[in-house]
Formats: structure tokens, C-alpha cells, sequence
């Protein structure tokens, strides 16, 4: 009878163990549904929140309503788009670890194996943090550089607006034809010089850094004074640089590593890794005209390869044109209120008439002030 009841109990075991396997990957397969339809909408935000170089150049095509739309306060505000590759997702798929994993179990390891082929999310936005960055690497060949320098230069000129960002070049002689359209960019306008914040000789390159190096000299004394943590600059300045070398001995480079707190972000183009300066939070590697990978340097197991597009130099200058051409009234109320007044209009006198003078001096008095 034992032998009977055994084999019963096996049989119904065996019974019960596939029904549990079914229902348990019927129960999978519905919530990979719903992965999948986060994972759809998650990439769907990231790419309406970092929008491609491409849809941005045609924004400025059409006077898009999405022209200089990030501001100081916004989270995505120097959020600088390099291209498309694979990130990790912002809702990992969660589970409870077991401590013990019985090994003859097929469905102790499912959990995990979900949560892994989630992880990631292909063709996604990858995003450069210029905003929190105290200085940015880009290596690669020379070529490849000055095109990562345009996709950058027209991710920020076309998204911010040039009373918040302002750009600052320092080019060795090589960049200097290849970058020459930036100077139609509002962004590099230097109001109270009259100059263009763009410096391709010895001369030029003096006279921006001593400006440089005043406006983080007063920045820093600034920041001393103020209380808030929270306190941001009204002006950002990404400043490129294309020789780290030749600004190396300026008292300038003492604010390579925390230059962040006071509003400036440094961009060092090298050819070389070993020549981007100490302090760099980020670097782009750029491995061929339309490949690279990004490496954030707190965690160098931490690298995201993208595939970016190249905008021709006659685009570049075509958008450089059009954004220069942009003039924003600001909202003020300084325009509404009067600066000064003459006693004439204070008395409502628009012409001599309308004193009469006749009817003044016959009612005048004036031998009692004698």
C-alpha cells in the first residue's frame, strides 16, 4: 500500500510542479508586458526632453516655440545632448533577493534574469551634465573634435538663451577657421567690452582671460557673501579650450576644479588624454565621425558608447545666422518707469502758450520778495 501511495504522491508532485512553472511564466510574461510599456514611455520622455540635434536645428528652421527654452532653474538646464546609445533606466525592475537559492528550483533565477534584461534601455539620449561639471574632456582626432565642438556649440546656442550662457573660445590656430561661424552666436557677445568672447592669438587670448579671471575673481568674493546654497549666477560661461597647455601658468587655471560654484564650466579639446587637466568630472571620447563613448570619471566601469550625426559647416552657419538674427524683449519694469522729469511736465506745460505770460506778470507780486 506505501509502494502504491508513493507513486500517487509523485505523480500528483509532478502535476503540481508544472501547473506552479506554467502559472508563474504565464505571471512573467504579463508583467514583461508592462515593463515593456514603461520602458516605451520612459524612452519617450527622454527623447521629448532631449530632443536629437536634428529636431533642434529644424526647430531654429522654423522659429520653433522651443528656441532658448531651458532656463537657470530647470533641471535639464546645460543638459548637452551628444547622440543615441544604450543607458541604464531610470525604473529598475525591483525583486526581493533570497538569501538561500535552491539550485533545483528553475524559478529562484527568473527574477533576476527579468530584472537584468531590463536594465538597459537602446537608443536612448545621452546626455552630457555641463551644469554640474567643473571641467568636461573631449579626446579624439583633430577632425572628429571640431565636429563634437559644432554639435555642442549648436545643442547650447539653440536651447539657451544668450543672457544665460554665455560661450567663450580659446582656439590654437588649427580650430580657428574651422570655428569661425560661432562668432554670428549671440551667445558670444561681450556687451560690456563690445568684443567677441573668441580668442585665436596670443593678444586676443590675454584679453579674454584677464576678463575671465576678473569676472571668477568677483564671483568667488560673491559667493563668500551669500548664504543661500542654492545661489546661481544670472550668466553661465562653457569656456573652450583647445590647448590646456598655453593657459596652464595663468592665475586662471586655479579655478579648473571649482569653477561649477561660480557659474563656468571648462571644456579641454585634446587630441591626447594625458593633456586634459586634473579635475575634469566628465570625458567624451570621440573614436570617429560619428562614434564615441562617454565616461563619467567618479566610476570608470561606468561608460556609455553613442552614435552621433554630422551637421555640415554650412548648416552649422546657416543656424548660427538665424539665432544671431533673434532679438528678446525682456519683461521689465524698468522700461515702464519714468527715469527723470522736468518741472514743465510735472505742471502739464507743453509749449510757451501755455504759461501766459500776460495774465503771470500782471498778477505778480514780486516787490514784496525785495
Amino acid at each position: 500500500m506505501s509502494i502504491v501511495t508513493a507513486i500517487v504522491d509523485k505523480k500528483n508532485y509532478k502535476k503540481e510542479f508544472a501547473k506552479r512553472i506554467e502559472d508563474y511564466n504565464k505571471y512573467i510574461e504579463e508583467k514583461r508586458v508592462v515593463i515593456e510599456e514603461s520602458r516605451k514611455n520612459e524612452i519617450r520622455i527622454r527623447n521629448l526632453i532631449y530632443e536629437s540635434l536634428e529636431h533642434s536645428i529644424n526647430e531654429t528652421n522654423l522659429f520653433g516655440k522651443r528656441l532658448f527654452e531651458r532656463e537657470v532653474q530647470h533641471p535639464d538646464f546645460l543638459q548637452i545632448y551628444l547622440g543615441k546609445g544604450t543607458v541604464e533606466s531610470a525604473n529598475q525592475v525591483e525583486y526581493p533577493e533570497q538569501e538561500f537559492i535552491d539550485t533545483e528550483d528553475p524559478l529562484c533565477t527568473v527574477p533576476k534574469e527579468v530584472s537584468e534584461d531590463y536594465k538597459y534601455i537602446n537608443d536612448a539620449p545621452i546626455i552630457s551634465d555641463f551644469n554640474q561639471s567643473c571641467g568636461i574632456g573631449i579626446v579624439g582626432n583633430k577632425a572628429y573634435l571640431q565636429e563634437m565642438m559644432k554639435n555642442i556649440t549648436l545643442d547650447i546656442g539653440i536651447r539657451h538663451f544668450f543672457n544665460e550662457v554665455k560661450l567663450v573660445y580659446i582656439l590654437s590656430p588649427g580650430y580657428a577657421e574651422k570655428m569661425e561661424w560661432v562668432r554670428w552666436l549671440r551667445n558670444v557677445e561681450n556687451v560690456k567690452s563690445g568684443i567677441r568672447n573668441i580668442a585665436i592669438d596670443e593678444e586676443s587670448k590675454n584679453v579674454v582671460l584677464e576678463d575671465l579671471y576678473a569676472i571668477l575673481s568677483s564671483r568667488e568674493e560673491s559667493r563668500k557673501e551669500e548664504k543661500d546654497e542654492n545661489f546661481a549666477f544670472d550668466e553661465q560661461y562653457v569656456v573652450f579650450v583647445t590647448d590646456a597647455a598655453s593657459i596652464a601658468k595663468h592665475p586662471i587655471s586655479k579655478y579648473f576644479k571649482n569653477c561649477v560654484d561660480y557659474g563656468f564650466t571648462f571644456v579641454f579639446v585634446e587630441e591626447y588624454e594625458e593633456f586634459i587637466p586634473q579635475g575634469c568630472a566628465e570625458i567624451i571620447h570621440v573614436t570617429d565621425p560619428n562614434h564615441g563613448y562617454y565616461v563619467n570619471t567618479e566610476n570608470g566601469d561606468n561608460i556609455s558608447n553613442f552614435e552621433f550625426a554630422t551637421v555640415p559647416d554650412t548648416v552649422a552657419e546657416d543656424v548660427a545666422f538665424k539665432l544671431g538674427a533673434v532679438a528678446v524683449d525682456e519683461v521689465s519694469l524698468e522700461g515702464e518707469l519714468t527715469k527723470n522729469i522736468t518741472m514743465f511736465e510735472l505742471l502739464g506745460i507743453i509749449a510757451v502758450e501755455d504759461l501766459n505770460l500776460e495774465e503771470r506778470w500782471g498778477s505778480s507780486i514780486v516787490y514784496k520778495s525785495l
